[in-house]
């Protein structure tokens, strides 16, 4: 008599639970209801791009997913991306560093993981200006022009070897 009673009261949580997590924030853009725990994540099978253009297709070049415990938004369109990145930009650079960059310290010497303030903003004007600019790109247009003809060069002699090419 007692099993039966456990039974209906963890159906009747893993019901509420699963209810509870399916509603969104009214913040967050659309997206398919995730199941319990898991997520979205079935709904990614196959190759991962095309599922995500399939879902894109479905609820707009702005939409959310639920990957386990992880919510991401997810961007299929250039003009959505440049508003996001040029008028959002402080709200959505605040990532959390993933373990991958703090397997080996990457994180504390790049640009990309930096914190938000004023660290940040001085290297990216100094990226902007000094690294970027437009004289400085002209400068190194025939070393790069060599390069280029010196892969175009490796490509065709593995051609004509038979070899594979290795680009990495």
């Amino acid at each position: 008599m007692d099993f039966p009673i456990l039974l209906l009261i963890i159906l009747l949580f893993l019901v509420i639970w699963y209810y509870s997590s399916c509603r969104k924030s009214d913040k967050l853009p659309p997206g398919p209801n995730p199941f319990p725990i898991v997520g979205n994540i079935f709904q990614l099978n196959g190759i991962i791009h095309e599922s995500l253009s399939n879902l894109s297709q479905i609820y707009g070049p702005l939409m959310s997913l639920k990957l386990g415990k992880k919510t991401i938004i997810v961007v299929s369109s250039a003009e959505v991306a440049k508003e996001l990145l040029q008028k959002n930009d402080l709200k959505f650079s605040s990532i959390g560093v993933p373990n991958a960059a703090q397997a080996l310290e990457h994180h504390m010497y790049s640009a990309v993981w930096l914190p938000v303030e004023k660290q940040w903003q001085n290297l990216r004007k100094l990226c902007k200006e000094q690294m970027f600019s437009s004289e400085r790109l002209n400068a190194s247009e025939v070393l790069r022009q060599e390069k280029v003809q010196q892969l175009c060069k490796f490509v065709q002699e593995c051609c004509i070897n038979c070899e594979r090419v290795d680009i990495g």
